[in-house]
């Protein structure tokens, strides 16, 4: 169906908040994504491990751990606007990823839904790919001060 269409309303919805407050600094007034399109291609999981911490039984904790891959056909305008500039809108297309992540889950024995915790992190820095054009500047991925900025906004 358009599950894509909802998922993206929602990344706009939760990631505006968390691009205004990381991709603003000075003279940068706003940045914000007026349309988005995650496309209907889904991340491929392989090489799962799933590790049982405790000795005792039940186990109080979960690890799955396993490789995403993620090539879409992400479209996406992202506007930012400059102090005393017009809107300049950015076009991001293509976003491909690759990570080793891990889901680990803390069980509540005797406590319903006997999850008390379900954390989520990357193992290992991702491999992120993406094009990006600026009101039709050439792409801006070429220019290695733009690519080291997205590649600081992954933590580590």
């Amino acid at each position: 169906g358009n599950h894509h269409m909802y998922i993206s309303h929602l990344f706009i919805r939760f990631a505006n908040p968390l691009l205004q407050r990381l991709c603003t600094p000075p003279p940068i007034d706003n940045v914000e994504f007026r349309q988005l399109d995650v496309s209907p291609a889904a991340p491929v999981l392989s090489n799962v491990t799933v590790v049982l911490d405790d000795e005792e039984y039940p186990p109080r904790t979960l690890k799955y751990d396993f490789d995403v891959k993620y090539d879409s056909c992400y479209k996406g305008v992202v506007v930012s606007k400059l102090s005393h500039t017009p809107e300049l809108p950015v076009f991001i297309s293509n976003l491909k990823f690759n990570c080793r992540m891990r889901f680990m889950l803390t069980f509540a024995p005797n406590r319903y839904p006997f999850i008390s915790s379900l954390r989520w992190s990357l193992l290992r820095k991702p491999q992120i790919g993406i094009s990006v054009k600026a009101g039709g500047l050439p792409n801006m991925m070429e220019m290695p001060s733009i690519t080291e900025r997205f590649l600081e906004l992954v933590p580590t």
